[in-house]
């Protein structure tokens, strides 16, 4: 997939920059997008998404707070009937499941998505509130 340099680079530019290890290796090109999301995606035992193609019903997005959906790194999605589909960058996150249900005050269907789509996501659901 991609040679033991590229992930000693992009730790260091995970720890540089304060961002995940996934956002390093997507910034410096040594993996693409899909393919990282699908891998995660398995390991974790959910469902992908892929929010670039996927259209966000904005009053399900904004079942949560912009300010809780930065801290959490997750967006509501959509409603299938009692449940509220979240992409969420980390669903090994317990504790962020739980608040989200309690929040929403649904039952939460997680999936993923990588840090990138999802604060792009957030900036197109809450564009005029500054973070």
């Amino acid at each position: 997939m991609f040679e033991p340099k590229d992930l000693e680079r992009a730790r260091t530019e995970a720890d540089r920059s304060g961002i995940s290890l996934g956002a390093a290796l997507l910034k410096l090109g040594v993996v693409d997008e899909m393919v990282l999301t699908r891998f995660l995606a398995q390991q974790y035992g959910v469902p992908a998404v892929d929010l670039r193609t996927r259209t966000i019903n904005s009053d399900v997005a904004r079942l949560i707070s912009r300010e809780v959906a930065l801290r959490l790194c997750a967006i509501p999605v959509e409603r299938c009937g009692s449940v509220v589909v979240v992409a969420m960058s980390d669903p090994s996150k317990h504790e962020a499941s739980l608040e989200l249900a309690s929040l929403i005050g649904a039952d939460l269907e997680v999936v993923l998505s990588l840090e990138p789509a999802i604060r792009s996501a957030i900036e197109q659901n809450w564009p005029q509130e500054t973070a």
